[in-house]
């Protein structure tokens, strides 16, 4: 025979990121550069979720996540909805506020969407653009105060667009709170924090 002193029930996808591991093996260092589609490897509900079976795009990965490749190189993550989101192990250098770029595209009107670090939303509510083509890519940028140490990253979607929340590519995390010139090609739209919401658009 056996004694149990305690058992743990935890529903799939509410919390911490047990049986999740980084894509590379390590979790990415920030400030650095998040890959949409380099999302944890694991489970649906546990390093991602997706609410429709298969990957529609057919690129990169064989889970339900949709991905397929971008025009500039490398791949996008798309067909995304509302209630979807991405999980990322990230380790933080130094605590201390930053500027977070999220590169996206949409055709039509896009959703919204926001980040998490340990399961805390730290941009709050952020939306995609109509950059006019689902490879057509701006950048929403806003600040964001993180801690130091090894932590738990979430893309998470809380509303469709016209045709879908929109394209993701990458997420930049960058030193400072102030965001950088826009790119060459695009636009950047700078999010102020949600205390003072306010939004800025800056043509390229």
């Amino acid at each position: 025979g056996f004694n149990i002193s305690l058992i743990t029930v935890v529903a799939a996808g509410s919390g911490g990121s047990s049986g999740a591991t980084p894509y590379s093996g390590s979790s990415v260092t920030l400030p650095g550069t998040i890959e949409a589609e380099q999302f944890d490897k694991g489970a649906d509900g546990v390093a991602f979720h997706d609410t429709t079976s298969g990957n529609s795009g057919g690129a990169f990965r064989s889970t339900d996540v949709d991905i397929e490749a971008a025009s500039g190189g490398g791949y996008d993550v798309g067909w995304v909805a509302a209630g979807e989101w991405l999980q990322y192990g990230v380790t933080v250098a130094t605590a201390g506020t930053y500027t977070t770029q999220f590169r996206v595209a949409s055709l039509g009107a896009g959703g919204r969407f926001h980040f998490e670090m340990n399961g805390t939303n730290v941009t709050g509510s952020l939306t995609v653009p109509d950059t006019g083509g689902w490879q057509n890519w701006q950048t929403v940028a806003t600040t964001v105060q993180l801690n130091a140490g090894t932590q738990t990253a979430r893309l998470v979607i809380d509303a469709s667009g016209t045709n879908a929340a929109g394209n993701f590519d990458r997420i930049q995390i960058t030193t400072g709170g102030v965001a950088p010139p826009p790119p060459s090609s695009g636009s950047t739209i700078t999010v102020a924090p949600a205390s003072t919401a306010r939004f800025h658009h800056v043509s390229a």
